[in-house]
């Protein structure tokens, strides 16, 4: 009796190695230039998207002084940490800080980041 599982089978080795068929890309006939060509430029379009995206025209923080001297208003890109402009002028009050409500009631607490358009609002206190 011949035992035919011990013999080695020429057809059975090559069967245990993977099949190179092309696989997903087997139709694809492009060189490697101009597929650099194409790697280059979507590159690019992603970067120049990436620029655009990030161009804002920023975050304008205003301030009603409410009856003092002006103050101009302030522009910040997003995260930017605020920083409070000089005190207005009011004859008879003197200042007692910049607010988030007009009411003068909830103080800007620094450090703030900025991550939207806001008003501040001036405080007053007769002297």
């Amino acid at each position: 009796m011949t035992d035919f599982e011990n013999k080695p089978n020429p057809q059975n080795e090559q069967t245990d190695q993977p099949k190179n068929d092309g696989g997903l890309y087997k139709g694809l006939n492009i060189s490697v230039r101009s597929l650099s060509i194409v790697i280059v430029l979507g590159i690019a379009l992603i970067a120049a998207l990436m620029f655009l995206g990030s161009r804002n025209g920023g975050y304008t923080v205003s301030y009603n002084s409410r009856g003092g001297s002006d103050v101009q208003s302030q522009v910040y890109q997003y995260q930017e940490e605020l920083v409070l402009p000089q005190a207005p002028t009011r004859e008879g009050y003197f200042f007692t800080g910049w607010y988030m409500d007009e009411e003068a009631k909830v103080p800007v607490n620094l450090p703030v980041y900025i991550e939207d358009s806001c008003v501040y609002y001036a405080g007053w206190q007769e002297e």
